[in-house]
């Protein structure tokens, strides 16, 4: 049920028409500032959900910050066993990353105007090194990645349609790659550090079919007394439908379909891979 943690979405766009429905590629401006930035690789320090919510981005582009993720994980939290407010799931996230259980790479390059961004997994041998872990690419491509422009010498916005982000839903369990769409990205990159601020949607139910479904025990490993004292996939469709209430998930995207919003801030510092 960790996962609902993740039925998170955010988008930074244009509205059309209605309440907050999501329509459209983020808009990073007409063109870039003309920083003397080139190019880096790094390793992320921090990952974390932001608990206020207050702070955050602006998904349905009415002027007010959006950040319902920390209620859900709040609410959810109230009827399962395994802890999952967000000072939880942050505290998972701390201990991964400090461990080296997770290793979150990017690798940025800025020409002729674009500034693109990619985020992979890593992996770390015996002496140290760090390499890309095959399974965050898509035909040798990133599956996660953004592009946009430089708001000055080092703050940029970027955005991407839809990416998969390696999110750990369950503690001792490996990543999870957790599809958002209509993601926004901004903060600052100099040779010395990457920093940002992550907004994006989380469509609820691919959040249940890949993610959710995947995670969720099967056979003699399914308890129901854990599970709300429902079979497996009565438990799934009690979940689709709970996040897809209005009042849990807060973004309507331009096709109709339900996500909640959210945002996540990293730290990351140069590395070689």
């Amino acid at each position: 049920m960790l996962i609902i943690l993740l039925t998170v979405a955010c988008t930074a766009d244009s509205v059309r028409g209605g309440d907050s429905i999501v329509d459209g590629p983020t808009d990073t401006g007409p063109e870039s500032y003309p920083s003397a930035y080139i190019s880096g690789k790094y390793r992320a320090n921090t990952l974390s959900i932001v608990e206020d919510a207050e702070q955050g981005g602006d998904v349905n582009g009415d002027g007010t910050i959006d950040n319902k993720l920390p209620a859900v994980l709040a609410l959810v939290d109230a009827f399962v066993e395994q802890p999952l407010k967000a000072e939880d799931i942050n505290a998972t996230l701390a201990e991964d990353m400090g461990d080296g259980t997770i290793i979150v790479l990017s690798e940025v390059a800025y020409a002729e105007g674009e500034l693109t961004l990619s985020i992979v997994l890593g992996l770390q041998d015996e002496e140290g090194e760090l390499s890309v872990d095959p399974e965050s690419l898509d035909g040798g491509q990133p599956r996660s990645s953004f592009a946009g422009i430089f708001l000055d010498e080092s703050g940029y916005r970027i955005g991407s349609e839809r990416v998969e982000l390696p999110f750990p839903i369950v503690a001792d369990e490996p990543p999870v790659p957790v599809p958002l769409e209509q993601v926004t990205l901004e903060g600052e990159v100099t040779d010395q550090a990457l920093t940002g601020l992550m907004y994006g949607a989380i469509p609820v139910d691919d959040m249940v079919d890949q993610v959710l479904d995947v995670i969720t025990p099967t056979g003699e490993d399914y308890d129901p007394e854990k599970y709300l004292d429902k079979d497996r996939e009565e438990f799934l469709e009690f979940i689709r439908d709970f996040a897809n209430q209005d009042s849990v998930s807060d973004i309507e995207l331009a096709d109709g379909r339900r996500a909640v919003s959210a945002a996540l801030r990293f730290e990351a510092t140069p590395a070689e891979f």
